[in-house]
């Protein structure tokens, strides 16, 4: 981007003087460069691990230039479902707080992400001891990867067993 404006300036610098008699030509051309600088200088918010309203819930995975991660709701979305019925419960906004409602990209964390839940569970806040679904599915088309939230296993189970659902987004 800088090069831009180094060749701007380079090919338009030496015929300012030229212009500046000409203020039809001028004044378009300085309004278009400070349009591209003031494009050009929006800043994207840096995040920390902790509670966002604006996010939607709880932060819990940043990326090390702060601007991307992973938020977790901070209740569940059901108590008991199967795997197959968890994204309907995700996707219903009576199902999240007043700040998780204004999203509609929550899903099912992968078993790595719902492992990082897990280990963050006091701060999020408001798991249950029980299984919470993944959206990691095993080998066979009919299991997937839940994970105790009383010891943090993670175990196969058949996608009809009934355990908790907790969903993340990305940002």
């Amino acid at each position: 981007m800088s090069i831009f404006y180094v060749d701007f300036f380079y090919v338009y610098g030496k015929k300012i003087k030229e212009m500046i008699k000409s203020s039809t030509i001028l004044i378009p051309m300085l309004l278009s460069f400070l349009f591209f600088l003031s494009v050009g200088t929006e800043s994207t918010p840096i995040y920390t691990i902790g509670a966002n309203s604006d996010l939607g819930g709880y932060i819990f995975y940043v990326t090390n230039d702060g601007r991307n991660g992973l938020v977790a709701a901070t209740q569940d979305q059901s108590a008991s479902s199967s795997w197959y019925n968890a994204q309907n419960d995700i996707s219903n906004p009576a199902n999240h707080n007043i700040d998780g409602k204004n999203f509609r990209d929550w899903r099912l964390p992968t078993k790595h992400e719902l492992n990082e839940m897990y280990l963050r569970k006091d701060a999020i806040g408001g798991f249950a001891s029980r299984f919470y679904w993944s959206s990691t599915e095993n080998r066979g088309p009919n299991t997937a990867w839940p994970q105790s939230f009383v010891n943090g296993d993670q175990s196969i189970s058949s996608k009809s067993n009934a355990n908790s659902v907790r969903a993340v987004r990305a940002f």
